[in-house]
């Protein structure tokens, strides 16, 4: 955890240019999980990313990961001066993504009318964690905001886009005490939050459609042969497709239980951020 003082005011910020971008947005909620999750999840399936970076088989240096945790300082820092002042934290976004800011789930969608209950008192900012997407593009960082008598005031989770020397918002949510119940785990991903999740969740439903026409292939063939229980090739044909159907049912539980690990370190993610969040 790395605490910091909030600066004065009048420090110089370091200001990028806001771009509009399409949201991009399709499918359900994932079931069991919070909206913004399923919501997340339904962005990475809509997205053109590689899929070596949705699945993770990308690394990040050191040394951009050191790069986003002080750009998400700066970052962050840039917001909280501009709403302790009252001002229009506009400036401290990149882009209009859609839901730029809420607070316990209540979304302002007009960025110059954000009210933050919290900057104007807050004394100190202790980050909880941080997480650099696999892209390297986007990142996501938690702090805790407490007040001069080292009260919690609640929690700042920022997602931020990288720009030339630092990162800027691209979306904010506030969780109140008690609150973080909402928010997602903090675990590794791509390029938006929960991305790896719907990755690997569409793996397993990829595979399972090949393993059930691998199976009707069989059964087809199967059929054929006991018209002509003699026939040399249509018992081939059977053994070709058996030996399919035994090469995709073995991908997919491999895929299956990639999914259920990553799953489960999900909920572990989720459970060290509502001890860490107060």
């Amino acid at each position: 955890m790395v605490a910091s003082r909030i600066p004065a005011i009048g420090l110089a910020l370091s200001l990028g240019i806001c771009t509009p971008i399409a949201a991009q947005a399709q499918g359900a909620i994932a079931a069991g999980l919070p909206d913004v999750l399923g919501q997340t999840i339904a962005r990475a399936n809509s997205s053109a990313w590689p899929a070596d970076c949705l699945a993770l088989e990308r690394t990040n240096q050191p040394k951009d990961i050191q790069r986003f945790d002080e750009g998400a300082e700066i970052g962050i820092q840039a917001y909280l001066q501009l709403a302790a002042a009252g001002l229009d934290p506009d400036p401290a976004y990149k882009r209009n993504w859609e839901e730029p800011w809420q607070l316990d789930g209540v979304i302002t969608e007009d960025r110059s009318t954000v009210q933050d209950p919290w900057a104007s008192r807050i004394s100190r900012i202790e980050r909880i964690g941080t997480e650099l997407g696999r892209g390297k593009v986007f990142g996501r960082a938690l702090w805790n905001a407490f007040d001069a008598q080292d009260t919690l005031l609640g929690t700042y989770d920022a997602e931020m886009i990288r720009r030339s020397d630092d990162y800027a918002l691209g979306r904010l949510r506030l969780y109140s005490p008690g609150q973080l119940t909402e928010a997602m785990p903090l675990t590794p991903y791509c390029a938006f939050p929960g991305d790896n999740t719907g990755y690997l969740e569409g793996r397993v439903q990829y595979l399972e459609r090949r393993v059930a026409d691998a199976l009707e292939d069989l059964e087809k063939s199967r059929a054929r042969l006991a018209e002509k229980p003699d026939n040399a090739g249509r018992a081939r044909r059977v053994e070709r497709h058996s030996d399919r159907v035994a090469e995709r049912e073995q991908e997919l539980n491999g895929a299956q239980e990639i999914l259920s690990s990553a799953l489960a370190a999900e909920e572990q993610a989720r459970q060290r951020l509502l001890a860490l969040g107060g």
